[in-house]
């Protein structure tokens, strides 16, 4: 438990920790844990992998675990120390894959395989698609607050930015990597001030290059040595500085990296220190330096095979990745949709059944409306009871087709009952306003709905038979709009359908649609409308 605790911080003295295990005596799960702090304390130490055997072993072991993730990472790794750039991607981008939540852990591990998924784009010069990566590393060093590798990050970026040659952009990083500085070791420092200075070299700002070169190359690493010495001596050459240019460049030359000593190369033979090499090692450094170049070039063309090698593959990677994300997006799409059939369905399903329990109410509301009425106008022309007694209102009903049955008989009754009365009394036949209306009539004229006919009207008719509006509203409610109400004010009167389609101005065919809605409000189903022609002349 404690090596796997100071791993990261202190990778050497976990290494010790490891070598003084024996691991032959462990269980098979305590085994591949000690091989896995194996590979992470030498990755942690700057130590080359030189084998892919027991991390293969590991993902093997591992897959499906809460670990797999990490286990990725340092698989993509092993390959990138092994050259197999699109293996390293490769894993890479299913460790980004398999991470599932954003707890500190899972985050750590995700800005690690990001930071080294842009490094190895950058190796293979695809550096706009490393870009994207380094951006979200950026970002999660700053929910972690992480200010080390905050600066080393925007290092990073800014270098990504010079290869590109976007000074200005990689300038930014730089400047804000250096306000992190302090938390850099000295060799990030050194090799970020060499940047900058590459950058005002870049920039043609030579005395701000100068200032910046100044000393670094006696500070520098032998690992950084050779990046300090081309770029030192670029410097100087385009300073003037002659003799600095030429030391720094004859200490390429010597170098075992093919593209260093091709640099250097090319600065000693540049005119202006070309006079400064001696006469009798022009002919061996004009061989070295064809040499130089071929190797170059050789190493280049297979450098260049790799990456399109890796560039194929990670291509083949993303389109996989999108392809499983366009079938996601389709699963989720059709969940979506049946969880919204079935919802349509639920809600339509409850209205149905709440309009079916309307119309039983309506149904019983007017059965007892008619059954009032019927019971009125018995009382004031005769004496005697009903002889069929009903039991709507009672809660004896409930039955769509029986209601509608009582219904009907009900309207019979009220017609049986009123069968020998006048339709429309003498006093609304013989009163000045349906004089007026049958001139209208005669003059084929129509009776705007705000006219002050409509008011008379309702007056003749109320004072004819006063119960006429309190029956009318107790059969409709409050349900009757303003030219339904001239059209029942009409029907009380005796107009005909075809008088009406003069009065209101309206085809035949609306005044026949008219008469039904208002058999629709009154009784809650269009029957024949001469039975309401017959309840509202009656009430």
């Amino acid at each position: 438990m404690r090596i796997s605790e100071i791993v990261s911080d202190s990778p050497k003295e976990a290494l010790l920790c490891l070598d003084s295990i024996d691991c032959q005596r462990l269980s098979d799960t305590d085994r591949h844990f000690y091989d896995f702090l194996a590979i992470k304390a030498r990755d942690k130490a700057y130590i080359t992998h030189t084998s892919d055997s027991l991390i293969l072993d590991l993902l093997s072991f591992y897959r499906g675990s809460d670990l797999y993730p990490e286990i990725l990472y340092y698989a993509g790794r092993t390959y990138s120390d092994l050259g197999d750039f699109p293996s390293a991607l490769k894993y890479f981008q299913n460790g980004l894959d398999h991470i599932k939540d954003n707890g500190p852990e899972a985050l750590n591990v995700k800005g690690n395989i990001l930071s080294q998924t842009a490094g190895v784009l950058s190796k293979l010069r695809l550096y706009t698609r490393a870009i994207p990566y380094m951006e979200d590393v950026l970002r999660i060093d700053s929910i972690e607050g992480d200010t080390f590798n905050l600066a080393y990050d925007y290092h990073s970026l800014g270098a990504i930015y010079l290869h590109q040659n976007k000074l200005d952009d990689a300038d930014k990083c730089f400047i804000t990597a250096t306000e992190y500085a302090r938390h850099l070791t000295e060799r990030d420092k050194i090799q970020m001030q060499t940047y900058r200075a590459a950058i005002k070299l870049e920039k043609g700002e030579i005395d701000s290059a100068l200032i910046l070169i100044r000393g670094i190359p006696e500070q520098a690493l032998p690992i950084q040595q050779n990046l300090v010495y081309i770029n030192a001596s670029n410097i100087y050459l385009a300073a003037g500085i002659i003799d600095s240019a030429y030391y720094y460049a004859d200490k390429l030359i010597h170098n075992n990296d093919t593209n260093n000593r091709k640099n250097g190369y090319r600065n000693l033979f540049s005119e202006e220190l070309y006079n400064l090499i001696p006469d009798d090692s022009i002919p061996a450094y004009i061989r070295k330096y064809f040499t130089a170049l071929e190797s170059y070039y050789d190493s280049h063309e297979s450098q260049e095979a790799l990456m399109q090698n890796a560039f194929y593959n990670y291509q083949i990677h993303q389109r996989e990745r999108t392809r499983e994300e366009e079938r996601n997006r389709r699963f989720t799409y059709i969940i979506a949709a049946l969880i919204l059939i079935v919802l349509i369905s639920v809600i339509v399903i409850l209205f149905l059944r709440n309009k079916k329990k309307t119309l039983l109410l309506s149904l019983h509301s007017s059965i007892l409306e008619l059954d009032n009425l019927r019971k009125s106008l018995s009382a004031r022309d005769s004496p005697r009871e009903n002889p069929i007694s009903t039991t709507a209102g009672q809660g004896a009903t409930t039955n769509l087709e029986s209601l509608k049955e009582s219904l009907y008989e009900q309207i019979r009754l009220l017609k049986e009952e009123s069968a020998n009365r006048t339709p429309v009394q003498a006093d609304i036949l013989d009163s000045e306003i349906l004089r007026k209306i049958n001139r209208y009539i005669s003059d084929n004229k129509t009776i705007p709905d705000n006219n002050r006919i409509w008011t008379e009207l309702e007056e003749a008719i109320l004072s004819a038979s006063p119960l006429f509006k309190e029956r009318l509203h107790l059969l409709v409610g409050e349900n009757l709009k303003p030219h339904d109400y001239h059209v029942v004010l009409l029907i009380r009167c005796g107009i005909t359908p075809s008088q009406m389609t003069i009065l209101l101005g309206r085809t035949k065919g609306t005044i026949s649609y008219r008469r039904k809605h208002v058999c629709e409000i009154l009784l809650g189903e269009k029957i024949d409308s001469q039975f309401i022609d017959d309840i509202i002349r009656y009430i």
